[in-house]
């Protein structure tokens, strides 16, 4: 996915919300990422 794809999403809900580390660095937690993974798998379309 692109970035803002990403990002669109997390404004969205759609996507887990990245957590901060400094002004130029995202990260976002694995289990999370994980878990979305799985529920875009499960879904119909």
């Amino acid at each position: 996915m692109k970035r803002s794809a990403i990002y669109q999403r997390m404004s969205e809900g759609r996507f887990p919300k990245s957590r901060s580390l400094g002004p130029k660095c995202a990260v976002w937690v694995e289990a999370e990422i994980d878990d979305w993974i799985a529920a875009v798998a499960r879904s119909p379309d």
